[in-house]
């Protein structure tokens, strides 16, 4: 929430609306469809393809909208490094990073 520990990372990410400016996974379906050639499209519709299968095959539409999940999954895929913790590769987030990286007067 707007008091917890991560809520000034929070607060300096960009918006949907700010992903929709720039990242080709957010790009507005009438902007994609004019560059339908093009494989960074193809990729986008395959990554959203796969997200709506994860979405209804995990029930996680009883409790979300697709667009939120959707956000979600590219907010954390663009602000994520890759680690490796006990030989496993995985996503992580460093917020300090983040809050280093804004233009914002705070």
């Amino acid at each position: 929430g707007a008091k917890g520990r991560f809520a000034p990372f929070f607060k300096v990410l960009p918006t949907e609306r700010d992903y929709e400016q720039f990242h080709p996974l957010m790009a507005p379906k009438s902007i994609l469809a004019r560059y339908l050639g093009l494989p960074v499209v193809q990729l986008v519709g395959g990554k959203r393809g796969d997200m709506r299968s994860v979405w209804k095959r995990n029930g996680l539409d009883k409790h979300y909208s697709f667009e939120e999940l959707w956000f979600a999954f590219v907010a954390t895929i663009s602000r994520s490094y890759g680690v490796e913790t006990d030989g496993m590769f995985q996503a992580a987030t460093v917020p300090v990073s983040d809050m280093g990286n804004t233009d914002t007067p705070e």
